[in-house]
């Protein structure tokens, strides 16, 4: 999946034939056939012309906005799927606690098994490490998924896993750049900031998917459905965030 960033403030997009140009001050700095793109992210202060907006709705390729610093302004997406019964049974099952207690606990299964392997592969590989005791929590955790009876005892479970994770994370990098935990809004040192920014653009990509793909990404199961949180992107993330 090829990703065009636009990143250097003051470039500008637009389309000649079937390519997409990238010009500063007029001149011509990239020319990227379309065949090579499957989305573009867009950073600040960057422009772009009607031709290549129609260009990319055209082609079905989706574009996405950030601020500079890396957080989600809103996405340009080609137009929704015709796949009225999907969305259909999606919005059924939504309202189905059963059903969405059994499905968020093969999400939060998913992110903590991540996270175990993650911690296995890094000791792997340094031998000096040990993680021992985080990964015996993990594992605990996991095992007790399955006996929750409720979304929010299911939370505290992923948290103490994730609790455990970090505890190993920072370690893994050694406190560089001052990281001493997962702290976000705003993030405190380099490690939460590229942490933070890492999901917002997998948030993205995920967002993509679900949607290309006629799901509704802001009726999610595990995440609670809230104003503008694209909860269905949130919940396929978890078992992806860690790696």
């Amino acid at each position: 999946m090829a990703t065009l960033y636009l990143i250097d403030q003051g470039l500008k997009l637009c389309k000649t034939s079937r390519r997409l140009t990238v010009e500063r001050d007029g001149e011509i700095v990239a020319e990227i056939p379309i065949f090579k793109v499957d989305r573009v992210f867009i950073y600040g202060n960057i422009q772009i012309t009607t031709q290549a907006i129609g260009f990319l709705l055209g082609e079905g390729i989706p574009t996405a906005f950030f601020y500079t610093d890396g957080r989600l302004k809103g996405i340009l997406q080609p137009m929704k799927s015709k796949d009225i019964p999907l969305r259909v049974v999606q919005f059924k099952k939504a309202t189905d606690p059963e059903f969405s207690l059994e499905l968020a606990k093969i999400i939060v299964k998913g992110k903590l098994k991540s996270q175990k392997r993650l911690l296995q592969r890094f000791m792997k590989n340094h031998p000096e490490a040990d993680f021992q005791r985080e990964e015996e929590q993990i594992e605990m955790a996991i095992e007790s998924v399955d006996r929750q009876t409720s979304l929010s005892s299911l939370l505290g479970v992923e948290g103490a896993g994730t609790s455990s994770y970090f505890s190993a994370y920072k370690r893994m990098i050694r406190e560089w750049g001052g990281f001493k935990g997962r702290k976000r809004r705003p993030p405190p040192d380099p490690i939460n900031a590229l942490l933070s920014y890492g999901y917002t653009v997998l948030t993205a990509e995920m967002f993509f998917m679900t949607y290309t793909a006629g799901f509704e990404p802001y009726l999610g199961f595990y995440h609670g459905v809230r104003y503008g949180r694209p909860a269905l992107a949130l919940d396929l993330i978890e078992e992806f965030r860690h790696v």
